[in-house]
């Protein structure tokens, strides 16, 4: 029964494998080369105000040598046949030439068949594991490039680059190392500290105030600077017939609260009427303004805001 384990597990670990062996009349390689796609390299760049990640695919190649040969004594007593269509031997018709056998020689026999097939066993496995291998890099990928910014698509003018991420960046550093090997976990440490860097810095570019019962303030607000630690959104538009920007930011509300409002004042400080404060919420641990949660404010007009984050890409 180990013995017939031993088979099935091995040609589970070659079906996984035989799809990538390179054949052996390309080149010298032995019969056991085999071929992967690899991500070796994650490149940092500035476009303008842009920060853009791109990947690459690079072929691979690796020759194990040759597959563990059968003992010249277990071939002494019946030789081995290749599986058809396949540069693995076919174990199971092998074993079943054993069924004639008697007791005092079987047992020795399969003993040192049992030893063969765990050679093999660890010499698939090897295979099996480096090709294998680009799977961290790209459950690292999927998991790290999964949000706002982050896109999964190929570049035009090259299918194996991969852009990964592209978004506004205000303030990057000029000296920010610029590749990283994300095949080693060190590699990968380092580009995640940099998104995260890169992620206190660079704001989203754009809000979307919708669905507003005051319809003056809805429209895109964009960035136009930094308030009590966070970017502050700003819109031009018009209240009470006159040119009026309408903000978006934090704010503090008394001596401890925290929010986020909504407010309009004129365009110009000649003008007469006074700020109003259309709609506010609760501030969070997040930088950007809440999505949901909005209530009328003095000015405002039900029903509250609904609020999109846009990232410019």
């Amino acid at each position: 029964k180990s013995v017939k384990a031993l088979i099935k597990i091995i040609n589970e670990i070659w079906d996984n494998c035989k799809g990538r062996l390179i054949s052996s009349e390309d080149d010298d390689n032995s019969p056991f080369t085999f071929k992967r796609g690899l991500f070796k390299e994650a490149k940092v760049e500035k476009e303008g105000r842009k920060l853009k990640i791109t990947t690459q695919t690079v072929p691979d190649k690796k020759d194990f040598g040759n597959l563990p040969s059968v003992p010249e004594n277990l071939m002494d007593i019946f030789s081995v046949s290749q599986a058809e269509s396949d540069i693995l031997p076919d174990y199971n018709k092998y074993l079943e030439k054993t069924s004639i056998l008697c007791e005092d020689v079987l047992l020795p026999f399969l003993t040192g068949f049992k030893e063969h097939l765990e050679n093999v066993q660890v010499f698939l496995g090897l295979i099996d594991a480096w090709l294998l291998e680009p799977r961290v890099v790209f459950s690292f990928l999927d998991q790290t490039f999964d949000g706002p910014g982050c896109i999964r698509g190929e570049d035009e003018k090259d299918p194996s680059k991969l852009i990964l991420y592209r978004a506004y960046c205000l303030n990057v550093d000029s000296e920010m190392k610029s590749t990283f090997d994300i095949r080693t976990e060190k590699g990968r440490e380092e580009l995640k500290a940099t998104l995260r860097y890169i992620k206190i810095y660079e704001p989203v570019i754009q809000i979307e105030v919708k669905d507003a019962g005051e319809k003056a303030v809805n429209g895109t607000y964009t960035i136009r600077g930094m308030h009590n630690g966070v970017y502050f959104y700003r819109r031009s538009g018009v209240w009470d017939g006159k040119p009026a920007k309408f903000t978006l930011a934090r704010r503090k509300c008394g001596s401890r609260s925290i929010v986020w409002g909504i407010t309009c004042a004129p365009q110009d400080p000649t003008n007469s009427f006074r700020k109003m404060k259309f709609y506010w919420t609760q501030a969070t641990e997040e930088k950007l303004p809440p999505m949901n949660g909005w209530g009328n404010a003095f000015g405002g007009i039900n029903p509250p805001p609904q609020i999109l984050h846009k990232v410019d890409v």
